[in-house]
């Protein structure tokens, strides 16, 4: 699965100290929550998008099949 998330200047100054505290053998999250922000859907040839203001996630055909099967 591919998720891009665009941070707004100052959330991403915020997530570049995150970054650089990092060490290998550590595991590395990053969380991004919108409230009230309306979201596009919409098919691209055979994948689904996703989209806000700051997050954009691509579902290729064979992740939208697999939750179609996860609601059968």
């Amino acid at each position: 699965m591919k998720v891009r998330i665009e941070f707004p200047p100052d959330i991403a100054e915020l997530k570049v100290e995150e970054a650089k505290a990092w060490t290998p053998g550590q595991t590395l999250a990053w969380e991004a929550e919108e409230y009230k922000v309306p979201e596009k859907i919409k098919r691209v040839d055979e994948d689904i998008v996703i989209e806000t203001k700051h997050i954009k996630v691509n579902l290729h055909k064979d992740e939208v099949q697999k939750i179609i099967n996860l609601f059968k």
